[in-house]
């Protein structure tokens, strides 16, 4: 499968428009493996993201916390 477009990430819940801008500019430089990348991109909800999207070409393993 081909690395998701704009319009695909843009419904992506927890990645606003300039989440997307700033996921596909740091696509460009090499390639986001972990939800703490996303996070150092000041992505604000990456585990609402996380069921959406493949880092690395994998799912991310997301852990609940217990105390919110």
């Amino acid at each position: 499968m081909s690395k998701n477009t704009r319009e695909q990430l843009l419904r992506v819940p927890g990645i606003g428009p300039i989440g997307v801008d700033v996921i596909l500019r740091a696509r460009r430089q090499g390639r986001l493996t972990e939800l703490f990348h996303l996070r150092q991109l000041n992505i604000c909800a990456p585990e609402q993201a996380a069921p959406y999207i493949l880092l690395d070409g994998h799912r991310p393993v997301v852990q609940l916390s217990l105390f919110s």
